[in-house]
Protein backbone atom coordinates (compact mmCIF):
# COMPACT_ATOMS: atom_id res chain seq x y z
CA UNK A 1 0.00 0.00 0.00
CA UNK A 2 3.08 2.18 0.91
CA UNK A 3 3.70 2.59 -3.37
CA UNK A 4 0.06 3.41 -3.43
CA UNK A 5 0.39 6.37 -0.92
CA UNK A 6 3.62 7.82 -3.19
CA UNK A 7 1.98 7.48 -6.66
CA UNK A 8 -1.26 9.57 -5.12
CA UNK A 9 1.16 12.01 -3.34
CA UNK A 10 3.07 12.48 -6.54
CA UNK A 11 -0.11 13.16 -8.22
CA UNK A 12 -1.12 15.45 -5.55
CA UNK A 13 1.82 17.54 -5.97
CA UNK A 14 1.59 17.62 -9.80
CA UNK A 15 -1.85 19.21 -9.50
CA UNK A 16 -0.66 21.75 -7.15
CA UNK A 17 1.91 22.38 -9.40
CA UNK A 18 -0.41 22.82 -12.33
CA UNK A 19 1.99 20.13 -13.92
CA UNK A 20 -1.52 18.93 -16.41
CA UNK A 21 -2.20 16.40 -18.39
CA UNK A 22 1.25 15.56 -19.87
CA UNK A 23 2.29 14.34 -16.42
CA UNK A 24 -0.99 12.04 -16.08
CA UNK A 25 0.22 10.73 -19.52
CA UNK A 26 3.56 9.92 -18.04
CA UNK A 27 2.70 9.04 -15.15
CA UNK A 28 0.44 6.45 -16.30
CA UNK A 29 2.94 4.66 -19.11
CA UNK A 30 5.60 4.80 -16.07
CA UNK A 31 2.82 2.85 -14.13
CA UNK A 32 2.14 0.41 -17.14
CA UNK A 33 5.80 -0.25 -17.83
CA UNK A 34 5.97 -1.09 -13.99
CA UNK A 35 2.94 -3.48 -13.92
CA UNK A 36 1.26 -1.22 -11.60
CA UNK A 37 -1.49 -0.16 -12.80
CA UNK A 38 -3.77 -1.96 -10.58
CA UNK A 39 -2.64 0.17 -7.77
CA UNK A 40 -4.91 3.02 -10.09
CA UNK A 41 -8.00 2.40 -7.52
CA UNK A 42 -5.80 2.48 -4.54
CA UNK A 43 -4.50 5.52 -5.91
CA UNK A 44 -7.90 7.28 -6.50
CA UNK A 45 -9.56 6.21 -3.11
CA UNK A 46 -6.05 7.24 -1.18
CA UNK A 47 -6.67 10.69 -3.18
CA UNK A 48 -10.10 11.19 -2.22
CA UNK A 49 -9.37 11.11 1.08
CA UNK A 50 -6.53 13.44 0.99
CA UNK A 51 -7.13 17.00 1.35
CA UNK A 52 -5.74 19.53 -1.20
CA UNK A 53 -4.07 22.69 0.25
CA UNK A 54 -6.00 24.22 3.00
CA UNK A 55 -9.18 21.74 2.39
CA UNK A 56 -10.59 19.79 5.33
CA UNK A 57 -11.92 16.73 4.90
CA UNK A 58 -14.41 14.44 7.31
CA UNK A 59 -14.53 10.78 6.16
CA UNK A 60 -17.06 8.43 7.81
CA UNK A 61 -18.64 5.67 7.35
CA UNK A 62 -22.26 6.98 6.03
CA UNK A 63 -24.69 9.69 6.39
CA UNK A 64 -25.75 8.59 9.87
CA UNK A 65 -22.16 8.90 11.31
CA UNK A 66 -22.23 12.51 9.63
CA UNK A 67 -25.17 13.31 11.54
CA UNK A 68 -24.32 11.84 14.74
CA UNK A 69 -20.94 13.09 14.87
CA UNK A 70 -21.79 16.91 13.20
CA UNK A 71 -21.32 18.69 15.92
CA UNK A 72 -17.96 16.91 17.27
CA UNK A 73 -16.43 17.62 13.55
CA UNK A 74 -17.62 21.51 13.82
CA UNK A 75 -16.08 21.76 17.00
CA UNK A 76 -12.74 20.55 16.01
CA UNK A 77 -12.86 22.52 12.51
CA UNK A 78 -13.23 25.47 14.38
CA UNK A 79 -10.45 24.83 16.69
CA UNK A 80 -8.32 24.54 14.12
CA UNK A 81 -8.93 27.49 12.31
CA UNK A 82 -10.98 26.00 9.42
CA UNK A 83 -14.73 28.11 8.70
CA UNK A 84 -15.14 26.99 5.38
CA UNK A 85 -17.01 23.44 4.34
CA UNK A 86 -15.31 20.57 4.50
CA UNK A 87 -15.26 17.70 2.02
CA UNK A 88 -17.04 14.48 2.76
CA UNK A 89 -15.73 10.79 2.24
CA UNK A 90 -17.41 7.76 2.62
CA UNK A 91 -15.53 5.14 3.89
CA UNK A 92 -17.13 1.86 5.25
CA UNK A 93 -13.89 0.93 6.30
CA UNK A 94 -13.20 2.62 8.95
CA UNK A 95 -16.44 0.90 10.53
CA UNK A 96 -18.29 3.90 12.40
CA UNK A 97 -17.13 7.43 14.03
CA UNK A 98 -15.33 9.63 12.02
CA UNK A 99 -11.70 11.16 11.17
CA UNK A 100 -11.37 14.77 10.17
CA UNK A 101 -8.21 16.23 8.94
CA UNK A 102 -7.35 19.64 8.64
CA UNK A 103 -3.99 22.11 8.07
CA UNK A 104 -2.05 19.05 8.75
CA UNK A 105 -4.00 18.29 12.15
CA UNK A 106 -5.67 15.07 12.54
CA UNK A 107 -8.60 13.86 14.47
CA UNK A 108 -9.14 10.40 14.40
CA UNK A 109 -12.25 8.89 16.46
CA UNK A 110 -12.79 6.37 13.64
CA UNK A 111 -14.08 2.47 15.25
CA UNK A 112 -11.36 0.55 13.03
CA UNK A 113 -8.70 2.83 14.95
CA UNK A 114 -9.78 2.38 18.67
CA UNK A 115 -10.21 -1.36 17.29
CA UNK A 116 -6.80 -1.72 15.76
CA UNK A 117 -5.23 0.44 18.92
CA UNK A 118 -6.96 -1.62 21.66
CA UNK A 119 -5.63 -5.21 19.63
CA UNK A 120 -2.63 -3.45 19.58
CA UNK A 121 -2.70 -2.72 23.43
CA UNK A 122 -4.05 -6.53 24.18
CA UNK A 123 -1.40 -8.32 22.21
CA UNK A 124 1.71 -6.09 23.87
CA UNK A 125 0.31 -7.12 27.17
Amino acid sequence: MKLAHAYARLIQEASDNEAGAKFADKLLSYMKSRGHLSLLPSVINILRRMPVKDEAVVIVKDDKDLTRYKAEIKAFLAGAGHDGKPRIALDPRIVGGYSARVKGKLLDKSFRSALVHLYQKTVRS
